[in-house]
C-alpha cells in the first residue's frame, strides 16, 4: 500500500526555486521540492495553525526573509509568515 495523506486544502507553486508548499486537512504545512518530479521530496514541514487554514502564498527568495518563506491565514483569526 502506498503512503496516505489527507486532503490538500490549497497549494501555491514557486517557478522560481521549484517549491510547491500545500496545506492539508489535518492543518499540516508542508513544502515539497520538485525540481525532479522523479524524485519529490518534502523539504520542510512547519506546525499548523489552530484553526484551519483558508490559503497560502509562497514568497520569491529575498535578503530580509530568505527562501522557502510563506504566509498563511487561518479561521484562529491570525495571518502568519513563516521563513
Amino acid at each position: 500500500e502506498g503512503m496516505q495523506w489527507p486532503d490538500v486544502i490549497a497549494v501555491t507553486l514557486a517557478t522560481e526555486n521549484q517549491r510547491l508548499a500545500c496545506v492539508y486537512a489535518d492543518r499540516s504545512l508542508l513544502v515539497w521540492d520538485i525540481r525532479d518530479t522523479r524524485r519529490v521530496c518534502r523539504c520542510r514541514a512547519v506546525p499548523g495553525h489552530g484553526g484551519g487554514v483558508y490559503d497560502i502564498a509562497l514568497l520569491p527568495p529575498s535578503s530580509v526573509h530568505g527562501s522557502d518563506s510563506f504566509i498563511t491565514c487561518s479561521s484562529d483569526r491570525s495571518i502568519r509568515l513563516w521563513s
